[in-house]
Parts: structure tokens; C-alpha cells; sequence
């Protein structure tokens, strides 16, 4: 299995790589820019936003350094390097990717105590840190929910002994995340009706109050940012549009 495994896995890639040659490029030319800004804070990272803040004008400055018509063509807009290893790495640095390796990996380790009943979400698990290295799985609420129901599983003894009841315990987690997950999908709902009426073109003052009801939990999403001054500048809320303009500078450079 330790032979096999390796060799199927790194056939796939390379015929993936080939097959699909140009989007392959294009991922390898977001690694080369994500390593770069690694380096330049490779021990706590860019912060919070830092790969929104600076891959931009990273890419900028390499084209202004380079003479490569090939990467022009593969440039983009890029708010995410399809690698959470590498988002962390650029955010909170060589810790940051520790603590995640720590949190996905740690669980693995004490697979014995996952039972056989337990096993898929060991296997989920699996999956789970393979998809971190070509995607944003994260992102999501539901590979947390698995991540943090692991993590339950690995140490059920020593929740038994510092809480009343077990399966009080995880009941009253599943259900305030469960909650966390409804709120938040109602708010990307209801974002998703203002902004299709704002494709609309119909702008009314309910749809910017319901903008600015949604700031408060969707204004770390630099899109929902664009969108709510976007909505407020063809209003004509000017001040209320410079205001959100530089929360989104805080978080992130776009071609936009």
C-alpha cells in the first residue's frame, strides 16, 4: 500500500497536468506568486486578508520584472491559491501551516480510537487534507463540522471526564453550529435575492437597507463588500460607498 498508493496518486497528477495542460499552468503560475509572498513573511505571514491584500500586486510586479506573454495570458483576478495550505502559509505564515497540518493531521494519528463505525469519517478525514492541496475546501461549513466531530471522537474520554454528559456535549455543539450554518446560508440567500435585483436594475431604499442589515456577518467576504458599494454608488449614497470602499481595500486588490 505505502509503494502503490504513491505511484497511483502521482500517475493521476501527471495525467491530469497533461491532459488539462492550461489550467495546469495556470495553477503552477498562482504556486510560483503564493511561494513568493511566502517568503517575504515566511515566519507569522501577511495577516488576516494578507493573500487578498497582496497577490495582486504581487502578480503585478512580476509582470513588471518579466517579459512572459505565456503568464499573461493565464493571469487572472485571484482571491485564493486553490491551496489552504498555502492561503495560511501566506496569511499567517510557517505557523499558521503548522497549526492547520496540526488540526487535519493530529486526528490520523489516533485513528485506533475511531471505531469501526467511525471509520468513514476517518476516510473523510483523509479526503478532507487531499482536497486542501487543490482546492478551498474550508471555505465550507461542512468540512468543519467533520474536522471538529473527529477532534470529539479522538478525545470522547476526556470530554466525559470535563463535562457533565457526553452526548450533552456534542447534541448542544452540532446544534449551535447547525445554527451558525442556517444563519449564515440565510444570509447568503437573502444576499443572493439583493444582488439579483440589483442585476435587475431595481434599486429601491429597502434594497440598501437590506445590504447594510447584512454587514455585519457577510463583511469579511470581499464580494459582498464590491457589491454593497457597487449598489450604493448607482444609488447615489456616495459617502456610504467611499465607506465601504475602504473596508474593501483593507481586505483585498482586484482588477475590479
Amino acid at each position: 500500500r505505502l509503494v502503490v498508493f504513491p505511484l497511483l496518486l502521482s500517475t493521476c497528477l501527471l495525467s491530469v497536468f497533461f491532459i488539462k495542460r492550461p489550467s495546469s499552468q495556470g495553477r503552477m503560475f498562482i504556486l510560483q506568486n503564493t511561494i513568493e509572498l511566502i517568503s517575504q513573511a515566511p515566519v507569522l505571514g501577511h495577516g488576516v486578508h494578507g493573500f487578498d491584500r497582496t497577490y495582486m500586486p504581487q502578480q503585478a510586479e512580476y509582470f513588471r520584472t518579466h517579459d512572459n506573454v505565456e503568464a499573461e495570458m493565464l493571469a487572472d483576478d485571484i482571491h485564493h491559491p486553490l491551496n489552504e495550505f498555502l492561503l495560511v502559509g501566506v496569511n499567517h505564515g510557517i505557523v499558521g501551516i503548522v497549526i492547520l497540518a496540526t488540526l487535519l493531521a493530529l486526528p490520523l494519528a489516533w485513528r485506533k480510537k475511531l471505531y469501526v463505525c467511525y471509520r468513514p469519517l476517518w476516510m473523510s478525514l483523509c479526503m478532507l487534507i487531499v482536497f486542501c492541496m487543490f482546492g478551498y475546501p474550508l471555505l465550507y461549513p461542512l468540512p468543519w463540522l467533520l474536522i471538529i466531530g473527529c477532534w470529539i471522537l479522538v478525545f470522547k474520554k476526556t470530554f466525559i471526564l470535563y463535562l457533565i454528559s457526553f452526548r450533552v456535549a456534542v447534541i448542544t455543539l452540532i446544534t449551535g453550529l447547525l445554527f451558525g450554518v442556517f444563519a449564515y446560508t440565510a444570509c447568503l440567500i437573502r444576499w443572493g435575492f439583493a444582488a439579483k435585483k440589483n442585476n435587475n436594475k431595481v434599486y429601491s431604499n429597502e434594497l440598501l437597507k437590506e445590504y447594510k442589515s447584512l454587514c455585519p456577518i457577510l463583511s469579511w467576504r470581499s464580494t459582498y463588500l464590491y457589491d454593497y458599494a457597487y449598489h450604493s454608488f448607482l444609488f447615489g449614497r456616495m459617502m456610504e460607498a467611499d465607506r465601504i470602499l475602504d473596508m474593501l481595500k483593507k481586505k483585498c486588490n482586484s482588477y475590479n
